[in-house]
């Protein structure tokens, strides 16, 4: 299997888990969690490509401020494209995204998925 689609199921697998700590975080099932998990890779590719340069000043100046909030907007954005996936607030999002970054390293450490 392609190491591509095998990060995406580790990452399914950390959406799911991340949906069962984080309250206002919901998936209802494995194949939404699976094309969220899309759909963050492909804004991560895409879209964090583009704006992550146009962005350095704007974190020097809030000292690493946008960083996090341009991740919690594309977290957003992506859970608004898939039906599946609900996020109520920006306290979950905030939350979801930091526990999914969390899960997902440690599922890609413990199963050797590379990055």
């Amino acid at each position: 299997m392609p190491p591509f689609v095998l990060r995406l199921i580790v990452t399914a697998v950390a959406i799911l888990m991340t949906a069962f700590v984080v309250p206002g975080f919901r998936v209802k099932g494995f194949f939404s969690a699976f094309l969220f998990a899309f759909a963050l890779a492909f804004l991560d590719a895409f879209l964090w490509g583009f704006l992550a340069p146009l962005s350095w000043l704007v974190t020097l100046l809030t000292l690493g401020v946008a960083f996090p909030i341009l991740h919690m907007l594309a977290f957003r954005a992506a859970a608004f494209a898939i039906p599946g996936v609900e996020i109520s607030g920006c306290f979950a999002t905030a939350l979801a995204a930091f526990v999914l970054a969390v899960f997902q390293g440690f599922l890609a450490w413990v199963t050797r998925v590379p990055a």
